[in-house]
């Protein structure tokens, strides 16, 4: 949580769906989720006074046998395209 007190969280909003997410108690933003380019979320994000959510997620195109790359990333500084 950072000082304007927002909250980065980490949850499932439907079967088989992870997603990051951040919220102030009155509404809820998702940054990120596995429907788009992330395959899968590890740990839990982290947001700063700035509200720049860092997560670590793998990308991957689900094509077999290919190993996605697991690196942290900023929202919404440097999030890749859809």
């Amino acid at each position: 949580m950072n000082e304007a007190g927002v909250v980065a969280f980490r949850a499932d909003p439907m079967p088989s769906v992870s997603g990051i997410f951040v919220g102030d108690g009155a509404s809820t933003t998702m940054v990120a989720d596995t429907r788009g380019c992330w395959s899968q979320f590890y740990g839990l994000p982290v947001i700063n006074n700035s509200g720049t959510v860092v997560f670590c997620a793998d990308t991957g195109d689900g094509a077999p046998m290919r190993s996605p790359s697991r690196k942290p990333v900023a929202w919404p500084d440097r999030m890749p395209a859809e």
